[in-house]
């Protein structure tokens, strides 16, 4: 008699897709399987999925590709959350029967960081996070993690003109902050420095598997945990191994899960925390 694997208990994956801010079509473990893998990081290119579900119908393969369909994945052991979220770019069913796949391929503000404009003056002592404010409403997103930032004065006022991505380049640029789209959200870091509080606490009890140092990098490692929502980049995270303890900063996210078999995990790339 098999042994069913244990890690297989508990885990929960939902795929929502539709218009954005408009209700569409939603599957859970329950419904199809359902295979995902996607990296996330703090450059301020889109982050990109790819995800897998099996045996959908025609007029749901037809529903996914129309223009402006929007992408949402939740997962997580017990209850689920957000773990990307983005613009459907792409796609793909190979012809017939039986368990036909469709993948479906993901960019994290794909659009808007391709196609948003942002032509807009400000006066003088405008704050920074203002603007910011300004530029994720034309690319339609949310305000997520800003951090306190240096003082940035316009003594004569400013005016932007081009694309939305040039604009929070400009700015970001002036104050030594960096940006990224994470999950529809606007975030911003400063330097090294994390986008706020520890969000998750990893040890052997609580689902880590594997801590080694990365090659030829300093004070880099790469860590092997079950899958946990809250394992984002720019988040902080508590490590407790035989190895390595301490306080680190996620620099790299990658996922790779499956409701039926195989790996439920989340791959990161951390420094220490400053």
């Amino acid at each position: 008699m098999a042994i069913a694997d244990p890690r297989l208990f508990g885990r929960k994956v939902t795929l929502r897709a539709g218009p954005a801010g408009f209700p569409g079509l939603e599957w859970d473990q329950d419904d199809a399987r359902i295979v995902f893998s996607m990296k996330k990081d703090t450059r301020k290119g889109p982050n990109k999925a790819t995800i897998k579900i099996w045996n959908r119908s025609k007029a749901t393969v037809e529903f996914l590709s129309q223009k402006g369909i929007v992408a949402t994945l939740l997962a997580g052991y017990g209850s689920p959350s957000v773990i990307f979220s983005g613009d459907i770019i792409d796609v793909q069913t190979p012809p017939g029967p039986p368990d036909a796949v469709t993948t479906i391929k993901v960019g994290d503000g794909e659009l808007a960081y391709a196609r948003a404009e942002f032509n807009r003056s400000f006066g003088v002592g405008t704050e920074l996070n203002k603007i910011f404010a300004a530029i994720a409403l034309e690319m339609g997103l949310s305000i997520g993690a800003i951090p306190l930032l240096p003082p940035r004065f316009f003594p004569t006022g400013t005016t932007f003109l081009g694309t939305a991505r040039a604009a929070l380049d400009r700015i970001t640029q002036d104050v030594g902050a960096t940006w990224s789209i994470q999950d529809g959200f606007l975030q911003i870091l400063l330097g090294d420095l994390p986008s706020g509080d520890i969000g998750a606490f990893l040890s052997a009890e609580t689902g880590l598997l594997v801590v080694e140092p990365i090659k030829d990098s300093k004070r880099r490692y790469r860590v092997t945990a079950l899958l946990q929502p809250l394992l984002k980049p720019g988040k902080q995270v508590s490590i407790v191994s035989r190895t390595v303890t301490g306080i680190f900063v996620i620099r790299v996210a990658e996922y790779k899960g499956d409701t039926h078999e195989g790996d439920f995990v989340a791959i990161l790339e951390v420094t220490p925390s400053v």
